[in-house]
């Protein structure tokens, strides 16, 4: 159980050192709550010349419509800035709310890190 002060997400950012990519990993509860105190970082990571940002959510328990929104708004910084991007997802609830709001081709969800970066755009 989690203790009332713990917040319902945590991120942790790392350097994928073959790639360049800044790799920011998302668990728990990816709401307007987290998107709220996500925003700010995540997109300084999306802005500047090229950047390289692989958004991890397979330890994401929840995702609703202002993650998703954040993940558009991302994509769409890093591919404004001459980026790349690439989203990890392979939780089948998560896959299916990305189909159902049809992101699957601006997302580009992959089921690794590997395979995601593989086909980064």
């Amino acid at each position: 159980m989690r203790h009332p002060d713990e917040a319902p997400f945590r991120a942790r950012r790392h350097r994928h050192p073959e790639s360049g990519f800044t790799v920011v990993e998302l668990a728990g509860e990816i709401d307007i709550a987290a998107t709220l105190a996500l925003r700010p970082r995540l997109i300084r990571l999306a802005t500047g010349p090229s950047p390289a940002l692989a958004v991890d959510l397979r330890h994401a328990t929840f995702l609703d419509a202002a993650g998703l929104g954040l993940l558009v708004a991302l994509r769409s910084r890093v591919r404004e800035n001459g980026g790349r991007w690439c989203l990890i997802c392979d939780h089948p609830v998560h896959l299916r709310v990305i189909r159902a709001t049809r992101l699957t081709e601006t997302l580009r969800p992959s089921p690794t890190l590997e395979a995601g970066l593989l086909r980064a755009c």
